[in-house]
Order: C-alpha cells, then sequence, then structure tokens
C-alpha cells in the first residue's frame, strides 16, 4: 500500500510539470515589433483633421522599415503630414530590451464624401531581424479604426476645474454646423414660447418635449445652479465654405457659500437637417463639467473672508466652557467655596470692559471721501473703501461696526432689505459691493479706481443714505 501511494505521487508531480511546461509553451509571447494606434476624436465635421498616433513597439535587435511608412495609403482620407518622434526606452529586461518609437498621421477626409461611418484602414510594417546566421523578413499590422462624419457638432470646454469665492472662470461653448442645419435652441425666448417660428409644428415639438421629460437649453441664458454669469460673448465664423464656426464664452464667477463638488449642468442642444424632409429633430448631449471648490488656500491667495474682521461666536465660548467645566468641576467647586469667604472682607473689582470705539456717520462718510485724493493705488485701497462702506451701512441700521464687516455682500444686501430701502438702493449697492470684491483681486488696481470710485460716490449721493444719516433704528438678529 505504501508502495502504491509513492508511486501515485510520483505520477501526479510529473503531470504537474509536463502541464506547467505546457502552459508556459503556450503562454503569448511578445512579437518582435507591434503597432498600437489610437485616435484624438471619433466624430469630425467637414475637412477636420484626424490625428492618428501609431505607437510602435520592437525589440532592439529588430530592424523596422521606418521608409515605407510614407507610402501607406489611408483611403478615403488623405495623408496631410508625417511626424517621426525619436526613438525611447519602453521596456528593459535581463535579456531582451524593447523601444517604441511614435508616428503621428494627420488625416482629412475631402469635402465632396458625405456624412456617415468611415474606416481608417489598417497598416503594416515590415520588419527584419537575424536568427542564428540567417536574415528573417516580416511584418506587423495594426487596427483598423472607425469614425463618424457628422453635420453637427459641439464641444464644451472649461477653462479651470478648481475656483475659489470671487475667482472668475470661463465655459466656452463651440458649435460646427453644416449651412443647412438649423439649431432650434437659437429660436427659444423662453419655455413654451419661441421667437421664429417658420416651421410647423415647431411650438407642438416643443410641446411634446415636456412631456417626454426632456428638455432644451437657451444658449442666450443657461443656468448655471450657485454660479453668476458675468458676460456671455458669442461670435461665428465660417472654417470653410459649408461649416459654420460659432463659440459662445460663459464667464461666470461666485461670491457665497456654494457645495464643495458643483458642476456646470450639461448642455442640451437639438438640430434639424433640413436637407432631409420630414426628420424628426435630432438631440446632442453634452456631459456636465465638475469643478471643485477650493477652501485650503495657498498662501499666496487669500479669499474675500480674510479680509474682513470675523465676529467672535459666543457658540465657541459656550462649548469650550462647557467642557471645561465638566473636567474641572471639582476644582471649581473648592475655589468658588474661598471666594465666598473672602468675597464678605472685600469688594470683588469689576471686569474693565473694552468698548469698541464709536464712530459718528459724518467721521466714517469724511474717510471714505479722503480715499479719493489717495496718491497710491493698490489693493488695500480698494479693501478700505468696502470696510469704510460696510461701516457707514451699519451705522445706518444701528449695528456695530465689527458686525457691519463680518457680513458678507449678500447678508449686507439682504440687511438694507430688511431695513426698508427701496429696491433702486439695494441693486445699486449689490452692483456696488460685487465691483470691489472682483477689484480686489482680479483688476489692474491703477487702470479701474476710477471706475470704481464713481460707484461708491454714486452710492454716496443717494437720498436715502443722506436722509438716514441722523436715525438709529435697532433690528434683533
Amino acid at each position: 500500500m505504501a508502495r502504491m501511494k509513492r508511486i501515485f505521487g510520483c505520477c501526479l508531480v510529473l503531470i504537474c510539470f509536463l502541464t506547467g511546461k505546457s502552459l508556459a509553451a503556450s503562454s503569448p509571447q511578445p512579437l518582435p515589433v507591434e503597432i498600437f494606434v489610437k485616435v484624438d476624436r471619433t466624430e469630425f465635421i467637414g475637412q477636420q483633421d484626424i490625428v492618428l498616433k501609431a505607437d510602435i513597439v520592437f525589440f532592439q535587435q529588430a530592424n523596422p522599415f521606418w521608409e515605407r511608412l510614407k507610402e501607406i495609403s489611408f483611403s478615403p482620407f488623405e495623408i496631410q503630414k508625417i511626424v517621426f518622434d525619436e526613438r525611447r526606452v519602453f521596456e528593459q529586461g535581463k535579456d531582451l530590451t524593447r523601444d517604441f518609437r511614435e508616428v503621428t498621421f494627420l488625416l482629412s477626409l475631402p469635402a465632396s464624401n458625405k456624412c456617415g461611418v468611415y474606416t481608417i484602414p489598417s497598416f503594416a510594417l515590415g520588419y527584419s531581424y537575424f536568427e542564428g546566421k540567417g536574415e528573417i523578413k516580416e511584418e506587423a499590422k495594426s487596427t483598423a479604426i472607425k469614425v463618424e462624419k457628422v453635420p453637427f457638432l459641439v464641444i464644451a470646454e472649461t477653462e479651470k476645474d478648481v475656483m475659489t469665492i470671487g475667482e472668475i472662470n470661463t465655459t466656452r461653448l463651440t458649435v460646427w454646423r453644416e449651412k443647412y442645419i438649423r439649431v432650434l435652441n437659437y429660436e427659444l425666448k423662453s419655455a413654451g414660447d419661441t421667437v421664429d417660428i417658420s416651421k410647423e409644428g415647431f411650438r407642438r415639438w416643443l410641446k411634446s418635449l415636456e412631456v417626454r421629460d426632456k428638455k432644451i437649453t437657451d444658449l442666450n441664458n443657461p443656468s448655471f445652479e450657485g454660479f453668476k454669469i458675468l458676460s456671455s460673448p458669442k461670435w461665428s465664423e465660417f472654417e470653410s465654405e459649408n461649416i459654420l464656426k460659432e463659440i459662445i464664452e460663459y464667464r461666470f464667477s461666485f461670491y457665497d457659500h456654494v457645495p464643495l463638488e458643483t458642476s456646470i449642468p450639461d448642455f442640451h442642444l437639438w438640430y434639424l437637417d433640413e436637407s432631409k424632409k420630414e426628420e424628426r429633430p435630432k438631440e446632442v448631449v453634452i456631459s456636465p463639467q465638475y469643478i471643485l471648490i477650493n477652501s485650503l488656500l495657498s498662501p499666496r491667495r487669500r479669499s474675500v473672508e480674510d479680509l474682513k474682521l470675523l465676529e467672535a461666536s459666543s457658540l465657541n465660548s459656550l462649548y469650550y466652557f462647557a467642557y471645561g467645566s465638566l473636567v474641572f468641576g471639582g476644582i471649581g467647586f473648592l475655589l468658588f467655596a474661598g471666594s465666598v469667604f473672602a468675597g464678605l472682607s472685600r469688594p470683588s473689582p469689576k471686569s474693565a470692559e473694552i468698548e469698541e470705539p464709536i464712530e459718528s456717520f459724518s467721521e466714517v462718510r469724511g474717510k471714505l471721501l479722503a480715499l479719493k485724493e489717495s496718491t497710491v493705488v493698490n489693493r488695500e485701497i480698494f479693501v478700505c473703501l468696502r470696510n469704510e462702506l460696510c461701516k457707514l451701512l451699519g451705522i445706518m441700521v444701528g449695528i456695530p461696526a465689527r458686525q457691519s464687516l463680518a457680513k458678507t455682500s449678500s447678508q449686507m444686501v439682504d440687511l438694507m432689505k430688511q431695513a426698508g430701502l427701496s429696491e433702486d438702493f439695494v441693486s445699486e449697492l449689490k452692483f456696488c459691493l460685487e465691483t470691489l470684491e472682483r477689484s480686489i483681486y482680479f483688476s489692474k488696481f491703477g487702470k479701474n479706481f476710477s471706475e470704481v470710485w464713481e460707484k461708491v460716490d454714486a452710492l454716496l449721493s443717494r437720498p436715502e443714505l443722506l436722509c438716514r444719516s441722523g436715525k438709529k433704528k435697532f433690528l434683533i438678529f
């Protein structure tokens, strides 16, 4: 029985050895030359260039025939240019080392070709290497890639994916279209209404979108939730005889708290091919662009909050006092008993209160007017302008200066609304505060000081501000 077990064990070891050897022999070995291809775009319009990059990986013992790449035909595509990159190390092993070289082909499709799916054909690269005493010649092949020529193409690009409060960002929407393409977004004035209903059934089609829970984006006034659009310039140009290129730039920012990670909403564009009769509108959706709100600032960058004096929080004092009493409760009881007896013999001194200096309306207004005569214009001048203006508004409604300085622009505007000031004054104040905050970060100080002072001076001369200068109105917060 023991002999049978030994024989069975030897057979098992022999089977495992032969199986492992066969698996090692059947595992794929890298070829002397391999080609990996990729394109920069899978959709294009008109005669837009397509960049085809070929990474050619080869053993150092192989000799690819590089000159033959210039003779390749990518019909129906035409080769505009070929660029050969330098030879670099791809993989370094103990026995054999592989290098690689990148070859870039610039391809274009003739304008006469219609829209549809096209295939960039595969190509072969011959090479030779020596094995023993003889030379062997073979060739490596790439894979074919499918691309599509379309009559309507949209690309959205955002300048920055990280923002801080007050920073200005830009999203560029680029639209390419054939001359027979009708963009339905341009005809939208508001939900359910149109500027030009030249085609029958357009209003009915808009109604059907609402039923199917679809939407169409108004490109003139898109919704950027959490952000404020500052401007949206647009222009157009003919890229070729039949291709019109249209560009819309949305410059936006934010001045209040928004979620840590927010996004620019997705764009829904609808178009109609007027060269084909009775064709339904088609939709193109641009995915949302995500933006990270950066609250950890570098030493050279400061938010608007850093320029204001913060109001001390009583909640923090209660927090530490509560936990401190739990830790030192026993000691506090003994000290309390001792203080009672000590109080009988001598009066307890009153703690000296540090009172905040009170400035009158005329004093603060005088400081504001004095800033106009400043000989040096820098960031600090704009900070002083904003702080003194907030103090002036605080005096109008009867709150301390440090509370006024701790308010954000939106909080100060809401405070003026509660005080019963007119809508014109509130609107002018909001625009003035936003201009001041933008000037603190993103303006050339010497050039726009007069423009900023013009808005501040106009606000100081408002009758509402002058009439309330002598009144005190206490609000409960």
